[in-house]
């Protein structure tokens, strides 16, 4: 890194892979300054001025004048880098905070270098200031957005995966995503969905390549052991950011198939009983017969359209009517 320059501090550029215009650098809120060690002269260029908030040259910058700028928190952190950087003879990288003439609190960055002559004495020390305020304001704004959103997508109880539509690769799954599939993040973003957590075919997506409609569709999903999972599972093309990806999101469906077969083995159970018994088996609904077993029909005489509607009272002699009326 190193600094061309003339008498007035305007004409400074700094060049480091090419001369940035003042434009730029004004934009950029990059100043640049130069002490001349024998004449302990300091010049600083417009923007070194702006970032302090002096609008006129009428009071001059200088070392005094920056170090009761900085902030008194920051201050001993700054006097320590400038004896290190005298001591190595090059300007430590700094982050700090200043305090502006009208009480506004910026951060800055810091750094340059130091021009020594041929028996390594100093001459003059170059630098650049940079404010980073507002990057830094803006990067504080992404990570809290950012942690929003992971905690939106965690506390989700339905597994949610993001996928690239256009090379099926995985670019986020929140927890309860990763809880069904038994796998880590790690392992699981980046990775091509096919044959992965999905059981389709590369080529053969039922939505991008197939062209179907996923919405609230009984659809299966893969653990890391390769075990399918049934879900309920929905998937929409939504843009975010600066390109479109495929939203993945399904309930499982394990403890619900789970209850629907042992539900299916218990009816089993009680139709087997019921129609291998000798003993008479009516089961009402609103006091009407809807459904009379074998043994039943034998006893009463009855088939079970005959009394299929029925109240049960109507089918009880009259004289012991009363005892189940």
């Amino acid at each position: 890194m190193s600094f061309d320059y003339v008498d007035k501090p305007s004409s400074w550029t700094l060049r480091k892979s090419g001369t940035a215009p003042a434009g730029a650098k004004r934009q950029a809120h990059l100043g640049c300054w130069m002490m001349d060690v024998s004449t302990n002269t300091f010049l600083a260029s417009d923007e070194v001025y702006r970032i302090f908030g002096i609008t006129s040259r009428v009071n001059n910058i200088d070392i005094n004048f920056i170090l009761t700028h900085v902030h008194p928190d920051d201050q001993e952190m700054w006097l320590n880098s400038t004896l290190q950087s005298m001591a190595i003879k090059k300007i430590q990288t700094l982050d700090l905070r200043i305090v502006r003439e009208d009480g506004a609190i910026r951060q800055v960055h810091a750094e340059g270098d130091f021009n020594v002559d041929d028996e390594g004495n100093v001459i003059s020390v170059f630098g650049i200031l940079e404010d980073i305020t507002d990057r830094l304001r803006m990067e504080a704004a992404l990570r809290e957005s950012e942690e929003r959103y992971q905690k939106i997508l965690n506390s989700a109880q339905i597994g949610v995966v993001l996928i690239d539509p256009a090379t099926h690769d995985v670019i986020e799954a929140n927890d309860k995503a990763l809880s069904m599939f038994n796998v880590s993040r790690e392992r699981v973003v980046g990775a091509v969905c096919h044959q992965f957590i999905c059981p389709a075919e590369r080529g053969k997506c039922p939505v991008t390549d197939l062209k179907q409609v996923v919405d609230v569709s009984e659809r299966s999903v893969l653990k890391a052991d390769g075990e399918k999972i049934p879900v309920l599972k929905t998937v929409v093309t939504e843009r975010i950011g600066d390109r479109d990806v495929l939203v993945e999101s399904f309930m499982d469906l394990t403890q619900l198939k789970a209850a629907e077969h042992a539900l299916f083995e218990s009816e089993e159970k009680f139709r087997v009983l019921a129609e291998t018994t000798s003993s008479a088996i009516f089961i009402l609904q609103d006091d009407q017969i809807v459904y009379a077993n074998p043994a039943a029909t034998a006893i009463t005489g009855y088939t079970l359209e005959d009394v299929g509607g029925k109240m049960f009272w109507e089918i009880i002699h009259p004289v012991h009517r009363d005892m189940v009326h």
